[in-house]
């Protein structure tokens, strides 16, 4: 029993080493996006930094599946920063091998053949298979000079909506799909007020109804630029007394209008939510004749008025809105603050004016993308 003492010791360290070399592994399942996020976190304590490397490959039963992890893992790389990342599918040397690499499992010494063909220090591959009611996530890192594996990460995944998707290659359901696009349009609806303000001895309260729609060029994943149209009906109310003690006067002014905004804007979107603000500038347009509706202690008789507008207005919007996933798109709720600060200005037989509009808008709407990224970026490989 003495003697064998220090084989089990040995035993015992190898195994605890062998553990520690697989602490990616994780009994509970989590979604496939966790998954990926985990893997990358691993890889990046794992690995020496200011490395270059490359994921080669993830062999499942769905090339959407496998070109996904590839893409989420090595995006997650290149943010990161702490590697650099080369995209195993641009050199001609493994075009070639491109279609059985993803459609199967891949040795230790083909991994260790494509690293040197390409260029890079370690290669990261694997694969994802059915795993009881769910699928196994298995990824490991080799070192290409010395074919030593520096780490290996092994995760359980849900078999959930996305991972379904994935697997039949349908980009609509795979809720990422939204995430990645260059183009979104909006739709909304919704309505505006800003309370009565004083000014000496009147004030102004402002209402409006709107329906809007949007175009938004995603220049990055975190910033946008927005344009589109929107229709109002703007209504302002006056009360107040006239000057010089000529008596009490209260009236609407009604008025449709076209808005077109410039508009930076600012996303972020973690899981299924959509988080944003936006700032810019906005020029309107009057649709028709405004109308006035007015009386007063004078006249004592309800009286109408007609401006023709003569110039368009321009102005300020600040916003900010959040969304959730549902179906391909986004539904969105959007808090907007519109300032004139050129007022529209108007003629009339009685007395001409300028119009300064202001407004707290509330809507609702849904936003869909278009042109995903990642497809894109496939085709013209």
């Amino acid at each position: 029993m003495k003697a064998n003492k220090p084989l089990l010791s040995l035993m015992f360290s190898t195994s605890i080493l062998l553990l520690m070399a697989t602490n990616g592994f994780c009994a509970q399942s989590v979604s496939i996006d966790t998954g990926i996020k985990n893997s990358a976190a691993y890889f990046e304590q794992q690995l020496q930094k200011n490395i270059t490397i490359a994921v080669i490959n993830v062999g499942s039963d769905s090339l959407r599946l496998s070109e996904y992890i590839i893409d989420e893992l090595s995006s997650y790389f290149i943010n990161g920063k702490n590697f650099t990342v080369v995209d195993r599918r641009n050199p001609d040397a493994v075009q070639q091998e491109d279609n059985n690499l993803l459609s199967g499992e891949v040795s230790d010494r083909t991994a260790q053949s494509i690293g040197q063909r390409i260029g890079v220090q370690n290669v990261i591959f694997g694969n994802i298979q059915p795993f009881g009611n769910d699928y196994r996530l298995d990824l490991r890192a080799l070192s290409v000079e010395t074919g030593v594996v520096r780490g290996v990460y092994r995760q359980d995944i849900k078999s959930d909506n996305k991972l379904t998707a994935l697997l039949s290659g349908n980009a609509l359901l795979a809720s990422g799909a939204w995430k990645n696009n260059w183009l979104y349009l909006g739709f909304r609806l919704g309505g505006g007020y800003l309370p009565a303000i004083a000014n000496t001895n009147q004030s102004s309260s402002y209402s409006d109804f709107h329906a809007a729609f949007s175009v938004t060029g995603q220049i990055t994943d975190l910033v946008g630029i927005q344009s589109g149209l929107i229709y109002s009906l703007d209504k302002e109310v006056k009360d107040g007394d006239l000057t010089e003690g000529l008596g009490h006067v209260s009236g609407s002014f009604y008025q449709n209008k076209l808005a077109i905004p410039l508009l930076a804007s600012f996303s972020i979107r973690p899981q299924n939510f959509l988080f944003g603000g936006l700032g810019g500038i906005y020029f309107s347009f009057p649709i028709g004749n405004m109308n006035l509706s007015v009386s007063d202690t004078i006249v004592n008789a309800p009286q109408q008025y007609t401006y023709t507008p003569v110039s368009p207005g321009a102005g300020i919007v600040l916003g900010t809105y959040l969304g959730y996933h549902i179906g391909p798109g986004v539904l969105l709720l959007d808090l907007r603050y519109l300032q004139d600060l050129k007022g529209t200005e108007y003629e009339a037989s009685a007395a001409n004016t300028t119009r300064l509009w202001s407004m707290f808008e509330f809507s609702i709407g849904y936003e869909i993308g278009i042109f995903n990224k990642k497809e894109v970026s496939m085709k013209k490989k």
